[in-house]
C-alpha cells in the first residue's frame, strides 16, 4: 500500500528541517546528514507505508543527533 498524504507531508516536513540544519551549520553537518530528498517527487515512484515509516523514524534519529551535536558544540537548537 502506498504511504498517505500525511506521511509523505510530514517527510517533507523533516526533511527540509534537517536541510535548514544543515545549511546554519555546514562546517558540522554537511559530511554527516543525508541528501536532500524532495519526497513529493519521490511519492510517484512508489513510496509505501512501511517505507514512509521507516524513514519518519530514521529522520527522527537524525535531528536527535544534530540537535545534540549543536548542543555539545554550543549551537542554539532550532
Amino acid at each position: 500500500m502506498l504511504a498517505t498524504d500525511k506521511q509523505i507531508n510530514y517527510l517533507q516536513y523533516l526533511a527540509d528541517k534537517v536541510e535548514r540544519k544543515r545549511k546554519e551549520h555546514p562546517d558540522a553537518f554537511d559530511k554527516v546528514a543525508p541528501p536532500y530528498i524532495n519526497w513529493q517527487t519521490e511519492r510517484h515512484k512508489g513510496v509505501t507505508i512501511t517505507d514512509a515509516s521507516i524513514r519518519i523514524d530514521a529522520y527522527r534519529n537524525i535531528i536527535f543527533g544534530m540537535n545534540m551535536s549543536c548542543e555539545l558544540l554550543g549551537y542554539p537548537q532550532s
